[in-house]
């Protein structure tokens, strides 16, 4: 931006100062000449790093870029080998949940041996991914708060924007005030789907007990 800004204005104090001094060559001093040249002479150093920046900015942007596609390849690795068969009595308390949240019945539950999770994904067809461990060491009560909060999620169209969100620190991986914006976003992401399953369920008391207990099963199960 910088360099585009400082060439046309360079070229044109040039030309003015040199139609000047021809014009005018008795009573001009040559100062306009000289300022005219500095300006010009000063953007060949950006000049000769345009290319080492933007080839320094493509990687960053490749690398990043990977980073989110790895994403995806672990996603839909997840979601393979989820089982697509969930205890009736579980759908039918999930179904429950997204009549009281406003989602209708488009959410899909999976069960996952993978220990990553819950969580929810998905645009046009979202689905949240439950942890089979889940399901038989954590109480209904707290479970079900959990999915009330990935159901927030889902209602916020938080996948979409989390992948906007991403790809704009893809693009500014070099801004170090991206990166502190973008973590306070998720941050209250988080804070506002708290609140809307809280709401949801009546019993603030109940979720924060249940994040509580994914916390420590997080920590334990973490590699």
């Amino acid at each position: 931006t910088l360099q585009s800004v400082l060439q046309p204005t360079a070229a044109s104090m040039v030309a003015t100062a040199t139609t000047t001094a021809h014009a005018e060559a008795d009573t001009m001093p040559n100062a306009l000449v000289a300022l005219g040249e500095v300006f010009r002479t000063g953007t060949a150093p950006l000049d000769a790093a345009t290319p080492w920046v933007v080839a320094v900015w493509v990687i960053g942007v490749g690398t990043m870029l990977l980073r989110l596609l790895a994403g995806f390849v672990w996603l839909r690795r997840a979601r393979r080998n989820a089982r697509q068969q969930v205890p009736e009595w579980w759908q039918s308390r999930l179904r429950a949940l997204c009549a009281r949240m406003g989602l209708g019945d488009r959410v899909r539950m999976l069960i996952s041996d993978d220990e990553d999770g819950p969580l929810s994904a998905g645009i046009f067809r979202p689905m949240v991914i439950v942890p089979a461990a889940l399901l038989t060491r954590m109480p209904v009560e707290w479970l079900e708060a959990l999915l009330a909060h990935e159901l927030a999620h889902i209602r916020r169209h938080d996948y979409l924007v989390n992948l906007l969100q991403t790809l704009v620190e893809s693009l500014l991986f070099y801004h170090p005030a991206v990166w502190w914006l973008s973590h306070r976003i998720r941050i209250e992401r988080e804070l506002i789907a708290d609140d809307i399953a809280a709401n949801a369920l009546g019993e603030p008391r109940r979720l924060a007990l249940a994040l509580s207990a994914l916390d420590r099963y997080a920590s334990a199960h973490r590699t």
